[in-house]
């Protein structure tokens, strides 16, 4: 349980997984706390709202973008979420830095601090093995999402303590 570490410290970091199946999720002083299965853009903006209530330290989006095959309608509506997501965050703490970072940074960094052999990266596994406490977050299939969130911000925690 190496990152429950880092979800230990004083910071806290709100961090979002874009999309209506996404999440939005607070980390730090030991707890996750999480927004998810979103039926409405307007649902995304709440969630950002109610996680609060004070300001995070840091937030953090993933920073992501069309692959293969993915239609044209639905990457429009993707990064509209996207596009609601980052706005939430900036209109409700104006004065905390909002980063975005790639999932390859993320996961890449997160391996390599738990020692994540496999060749896939399975954030569910990882989030199930690190945070046994919070395991009801993670028990769904559809749950990954809320997984890379709650991952994404023990990265940037890792970041703020300066691990590589």
């Amino acid at each position: 349980m190496i990152l429950q570490t880092h979800l230990n410290r004083a910071l806290t970091v709100m961090a979002g997984d874009p999309g209506l199946s996404g999440a939005v999720v607070t980390v730090g002083h030991g707890y996750i706390r999480a927004a998810r299965d979103f039926k409405t853009h307007r649902n995304i903006v709440e969630a950002v709202g109610l996680l609060g209530p004070l300001a995070p330290d840091r937030m953090v989006v993933e920073l992501v973008h069309a692959g293969p095959g993915q239609g044209v309608v639905s990457m429009f509506n993707f990064g509209a979420a996207y596009g609601v997501l980052r706005g939430a965050c900036m209109m409700a703490y104006p004065d905390v830095p909002l980063i975005e970072v790639r999932p390859q940074v993320w996961q890449n960094a997160i391996r390599k601090e738990v020692g994540w052999k496999p060749r896939e990266f399975d954030s569910r596994a990882i989030a199930l093995q690190q945070f046994p406490k919070h395991a009801s977050l993670f028990k769904r299939v559809l749950d990954h999402n809320t997984a890379d969130a709650v991952l994404l911000g023990i990265y940037v925690l890792m970041k703020l303590e300066g691990v590589s």
